[in-house]
């Protein structure tokens, strides 16, 4: 394991990717807090500071969906619990990412590299060791595409909730 130099291109790219997870991480959010203040008949407001956590607004949204009277199909239901998956698996990874500890475990060839997360213990009781994870920036650009696929799919999966 080698510590990070500031003026590799295997960095740049990684950070790259840190970056692009984290920014559609931010507009997945900005555009969570549009649908709750479209909704018809709620009042978001209390919900819709930036200093809030998404998952502030995502209970929001969990709560509307769930109070809903609107007739849904069980394929509109499906697609919502899917779209619902997929944030809270993305939820889950920029927590870990922003939290955790990387270091560049090694080449793969092909101009490739490993990159290990060890994420940040969440519990604090626990003792054992945490199962490091290893990525490349290849699967970093995957996650990414995943957070941008639950945003433009949010209307598609909420809106038959709406009524």
């Amino acid at each position: 394991m080698k510590p990070l130099s500031a003026d590799s291109a295997e960095q740049a790219e990684f950070h790259r990717w840190i970056g692009a997870i984290v920014e559609a991480y931010a507009w997945f959010d900005f555009n969570l807090g549009l649908k709750l203040n479209a909704w018809p008949g709620s009042n978001a407001s209390d919900v819709l500071d930036a200093a809030k956590p998404l998952k502030v607004r995502l209970d929001r949204l969990i709560h509307l969906v769930g109070r809903s009277t609107a007739s849904v199909s069980p394929e509109q239901t499906a697609r919502w619990e899917e779209w619902l998956e997929v944030v809270n698996s993305a939820r889950a990874l920029r927590n870990d990412y922003a939290h955790g500890r990387w270091i560049k475990e090694g080449d793969i060839g092909l101009g490739g590299v490993k990159w290990r997360l060890v994420p940040l213990q969440w519990s604090a009781g626990l003792q054992e060791p945490v199962e490091p994870i290893t990525l490349t920036c290849g699967q970093l650009e995957a996650q990414r595409n995943q957070i941008s696929w639950a945003m433009n799919r949010m209307h598609e999966a909420v809106a038959p909730f709406q009524g």
